[in-house]
């Protein structure tokens, strides 16, 4: 497979509604707020599966599916309704200011992308080259491989991310 490919069509009026009406009521920490949680006595629902994790040190990658449970604000939406056709754990909203971008590393898992907000100068950034995500779709991203992101534009970039088997397993192209 490709590093990107683009997997599904979606409305985006019905993503941006449910993302306006959801923004302002959850906690964000460090430009993250969680989609998914865990039932974890003591771990914030919103934040508990957000950034860098102490558990990779003591279980590995693994502890991520442990985040499956939907918060509340999510129930019925059209993120909750992607997230869970492509069996999505530990699902993330992310905010990536102008003018930032994430170290070069790579994750454990496949990841679906949706951008959300995503503005000329965005770009995923891997050894092969560059490649754009524009909002409208959803995308199967392997992030196994060495990756960065940038905004090099002048607006906030925003998308929903969540870890996934996925592309291990598929190889469909969905239209909502």
């Amino acid at each position: 497979m490709e590093v990107v490919k683009k997997i599904e069509s979606i409305n985006l009026d019905t993503l941006l509604d449910d993302y306006n009406r959801i923004k302002d009521i959850v906690p964000w920490e460090n430009g993250q707020t969680s989609i998914n949680y865990r039932d974890k006595e003591g771990e914030d629902r919103h934040l508990g599966g957000c950034g860098w994790h102490e558990e990779y040190f003591t279980r590995g990658h693994v502890f991520q599916k442990d985040y499956v449970l939907y918060n509340e604000e999510y129930k019925g939406t059209i993120i909750q309704e992607i997230l869970e056709d492509y069996n999505c754990y530990r699902s993330r909203m992310l905010t990536r200011k102008s003018g930032t971008c994430y170290q070069w590393h790579n994750d454990d898992d496949y990841r679906i992308h949706i951008p959300i907000i995503s503005e000329p100068g965005n770009w995923f950034a891997f050894e092969d080259g560059l490649k754009r995500l524009e909002p409208g779709y959803v995308y199967l991203v392997n992030t196994t491989v060495k990756h960065s992101f940038f905004n090099g534009s002048k607006s906030d970039r925003i998308h929903i991310v969540g870890n996934t088997e996925y592309g291990l397993q598929s190889e469909v192209t969905n239209s909502r």
